[in-house]
């Protein structure tokens, strides 16, 4: 193999490799959400963002003295995000059936663990609305706090990214120009 050829080789290798682990870190019972989720600095955006409508929605709903099985029904219709809309819809099952709220926001993976304790504690007081408003706020503050972390930290990523782009660009460029010089020596 020519440098060029082996050059190009390990490129497609760690190309290769970070495809295999970027699709690995998703299994295939994952949803587009949970995908979503997965990305860094842009995926608990995403997540709180959710956790928040769900809170405040659900919330309001309860505070309006809407049964809890059919205030679940009705946030999954008004919630934007359609994996946490599908939880909504199962909890408003497993409520009916007897579940406790928090236990079946546990099992789910879609909402943060805080969320199961707060909802518990809103549950044994014997004010969830208000727990679950004063959830959406929780994290609210957090997709205030993530995405201005997102602002300052993504221009010098991109910058790093682009600068390896153009190194990557510069090598392709240069590489047969140096095998046609060394071929004519």
């Amino acid at each position: 193999l020519s440098a060029r050829q082996g050059q190009l080789l390990g490129l497609a290798w760690l190309l290769l490799w970070i495809g295999i682990i970027a699709l690995g870190s998703c299994g295939p019972s994952w949803s587009p959400s949970h995908r979503l989720f997965a990305i860094p600095l842009i995926g608990p955006l995403w997540a709180w963002s959710g956790t928040t409508e769900f809170c405040r929605l659900l919330g309001t709903l309860l505070h309006f003295d809407v049964p809890l099985p059919e205030a679940l029904r009705l946030t999954a219709d008004g919630i934007r995000d359609p994996g946490i809309g599908r939880a909504s819809r199962r909890l408003a099952q497993q409520v009916e059936h007897g579940q406790p709220l928090a236990s079946g926001v546990g099992q789910s993976r879609l909402f943060p663990s805080s969320l199961v304790a707060l909802i518990q504690w809103g549950q044994q007081i014997g004010c969830l609305p208000k727990a679950l408003l004063m959830a959406g706020e929780i994290y609210a503050d957090r997709v205030r706090y993530q995405s201005m972390f997102v602002k300052t930290a993504l221009p010098p990523i991109l910058l790093i990214v682009v600068l390896i782009v153009v190194g990557f660009a510069l090598a392709a460029l240069f590489i047969p120009l140096i095998d046609l010089i060394q071929g004519l020596t």
